[in-house]
This record gives C-alpha cells, sequence and structure tokens, in this order.
C-alpha cells in the first residue's frame, strides 16, 4: 500500500509571501502543514502539493466556500480538497 500524503494549509497572518512548512512522515503517511499569506498563494501551494502526489489537502475555516473553490479550481481534480466549518 502506498503511502497517504495529507495536507492541511491554513491562513496564518504571515508578513511575507513564502509559505510555511511543517511535515510529519511515517510508513504509512506524510501529513504537510501548509501556512500561507493568502488564498492566491494557498492556489499555488495546493497545485504544487497535487502535482507531488498529495491527494488530500484540507483548508482552515479562513478560506469559506468562495475561497475553497479557488482552490479546487487550482488543482483541477488532482487532490480532494475540504474546508472546515466553524457554525
Amino acid at each position: 500500500m502506498n503511502p497517504i500524503k495529507f495536507a492541511f494549509i491554513l491562513t496564518g497572518g504571515q508578513k511575507h509571501p513564502l509559505p510555511e512548512y511543517l511535515q510529519f512522515d511515517n510508513p504509512n503517511n506524510t501529513t504537510k502543514i501548509c501556512g500561507v499569506d493568502s488564498i492566491e498563494t494557498a492556489c499555488q501551494v495546493a497545485k504544487e502539493l497535487a502535482d507531488d502526489g498529495y491527494n488530500l489537502i484540507e483548508l482552515c475555516g479562513d478560506f469559506q466556500a468562495e475561497g475553497a473553490q479557488k482552490v479546487i479550481d487550482a488543482v483541477a481534480g488532482k487532490a480532494k480538497v475540504g474546508y472546515i466549518i466553524y457554525p
């Protein structure tokens, strides 16, 4: 079985445009947490993740439906994208 590659993208108020990453690896999966400064950067990061074999991408609640749809469009079906909703 191939390891699962999962990513979580969050907006964290970074003061610079470069994404920040934290990664955890074990024999069964790779989890990458990505801090970005904007939805536009998130779209770029998500596309790179999908191209690198990440097939599950979760977005923080800041994205809301509109931002999540932009990320979904950016990955062009290469990864499943979900987002957190805070009722």
